[in-house]
C-alpha cells in the first residue's frame, strides 16, 4: 500500500464521515477523515494531503470556502 498518498473526508455528520472511512479503508491510499471543518485545517498542515473530498453544507463553514 502506498501510504504517502493521503485522502482528507470532511463532513460535519459523524455517520458519513464512518462510512466514508469504512468504505475507502481497503484503497492503496491512507484515510484521514474528520467530522470537525475547523480541526482539519491543521491535519493539512502536518499531513502531505494530496486530495479532500469535502461535504458542501457544513454549519460553521462551507466546503468550497474549506
Amino acid at each position: 500500500m502506498n501510504k504517502d498518498i493521503q485522502v482528507l473526508f470532511i463532513d460535519d455528520e459523524e455517520s458519513i464521515v464512518d462510512g466514508l472511512q469504512r468504505l475507502f479503508m481497503r484503497e492503496n491510499y491512507g484515510i484521514l477523515a474528520n467530522h470537525q471543518p475547523c480541526r482539519s485545517t491543521g491535519v493539512l498542515a502536518k499531513e502531505n494531503i494530496k486530495v479532500v473530498v469535502s461535504d458542501y453544507r457544513m454549519p460553521d463553514i462551507s466546503g468550497v470556502k474549506f
